[in-house]
């Protein structure tokens, strides 16, 4: 695998709850609140 996709199974696998978002997404700013 890419180091990029290992990253992402580990942090997704290590962690209850991940959200992978962007900074100007009013509904990802809603989800992480």
């Amino acid at each position: 695998m890419s180091p990029k996709k290992d990253w992402v199974t580990e942090t997704i696998n290590s962690n209850t709850v991940v959200i992978f978002s962007k900074t100007y997404c009013p509904y990802c700013k809603m989800a992480k609140e």
